[in-house]
């Protein structure tokens, strides 16, 4: 399932606050031709923004950036990044916001209305992402939002 090897990828590719190079080139190319404008408002922060028609204009925000620890789980998709790891299944985060990016642009012609993806960085640390992204405009047109998360007593 696509999900879980994004999850996957991404829980390999750990990194810190807005520092995301790598998470951002991912996400980028997995958004690549999905019928939506991909922009990026701030450093670190991605947003997808799928227009169906409508006024009413959803969000569905998902955290990216991971811990600052050192992960000894031993999986074979353990992180690669010394000291970094996605402890906090912001990676899961990234995953189903991907997969619902995907199941949007699939569904584009049963779909009414807007839709907006953020990908938040800097939730670990110093918690000041969320401010950011609704500074840097991340938030003009959305009239709600939702957040994703989940539950770490799933196995991988």
């Amino acid at each position: 399932m696509q999900i879980i090897e994004d999850r996957r990828a991404l829980h390999m590719i750990p990194e810190l606050d807005r520092k995301l190079p790598k998470t951002m080139a991912y996400l980028t190319a997995g958004l690549e031709g999905l019928n939506c404008q991909v922009f990026s408002p701030m450093e670190g922060a991605l947003c997808a923004w799928f227009d169906f028609g409508r006024e009413e204009a959803l969000a569905i925000r998902a955290d990216i950036d991971a811990l600052p620890l050192t992960e000894c789980t031993g999986l074979p998709f353990a992180s690669q990044n010394p000291g970094v790891a996605h402890s906090c299944g912001h990676d899961t985060h990234a995953a189903m916001l991907l997969g619902a990016a995907k199941g949007l642009s699939q569904n584009k012609d049963k779909l009414h209305g807007k839709v907006k993806l953020l990908f938040q960085p800097s939730e670990e640390g110093a918690v000041s992402g969320a401010k950011m992204m609704a500074e840097n405009g991340c938030l003009e047109g959305v009239d709600r939002v939702m957040c994703v998360h989940c539950e770490g007593a799933v196995p991988s």
